[in-house]
């Protein structure tokens, strides 16, 4: 992640880590700005999937677990998502459905928002038991931002992207991938909508409208709080 540079319109220069922090630390504080009970875990992705940081309503101290963390880049192994999902089914506690999920809001929803930054190895995933296990509730959510170097004949970001839309399996996910320094940032202000009053990543739309018109499956639904790795 620290081998490709992104510049800002002011010449600033990053390193993706740099630029995938600048994002988390931008969702944590407006998130905690929209509403103070937002939970936030944090959780690093190696060779295994590792919690440094349990869910936590306060905001300064995921940025301060952040600010903390020594991440080293490692471009030459594969990550194994199996893993990933297991450690996060072994630390989460999903709400119990009560009534009919499309009218009955629950206390709260589980998402994972995953930012990956390597170019050359794409992740694998041979087993999707504890995916399929939390997918099972409709209270938990995955979404992704993947921060890479310009899609060449020289590195696999295409197909690395596959495998994030393959990882959607109810449709309900929002994915970006971005190899520029504004849409990153842009991509992070996206995804601080929350699942359950957000449409479809398809029928997303970020221009103002001077008409609307409203559908059955426009009716608002109430917020509830977010615990997000």
């Amino acid at each position: 992640m620290n081998s490709t540079t992104f510049r800002s319109r002011a010449g600033d220069k990053y390193s993706g880590l740099e630029l995938a922090k600048r994002a988390i630390k931008m969702f944590v504080a407006h998130k905690s700005q929209m509403n103070p009970s937002h939970q936030f875990a944090f959780l690093v992705f190696k060779e295994e999937a590792t919690m440094i940081q349990s869910f936590t309503s306060r905001a300064q101290d995921i940025l301060k677990t952040l600010d903390e963390s020594e991440i080293e880049p490692q471009e030459s192994d594969s990550l194994n998502f199996s893993h990933f999902f297991e450690t996060i089914k072994e630390n989460v506690d999903l709400p119990e459905v009560q009534g009919d999920p499309r009218v009955m809001p629950p206390p709260y929803i589980v998402r994972v928002l995953l930012l990956f930054g390597r170019s050359q190895s794409v992740p694998i995933s041979p087993c999707q038991k504890a995916q399929r296990e939390l997918e099972s509730s409709p209270y938990f959510f995955t979404d992704v931002l993947y921060i890479h170097e310009p899609p060449s004949e020289e590195n696999k970001c295409e197909e690395i992207f596959k495998v994030f839309c393959d990882l959607d399996h109810n449709g309900m996910s929002y994915i970006f991938e971005q190899s520029k320094y504004t849409p990153i940032l842009n991509s992070g202000a996206k995804l601080l909508a929350h699942p359950l009053q957000r449409p479809r990543q398809l029928d997303a739309v970020y221009k103002i409208s001077t008409t609307f018109i409203p559908t059955a499956q426009s009716q608002p639904v109430a917020p509830a709080e977010e615990r997000v790795y």
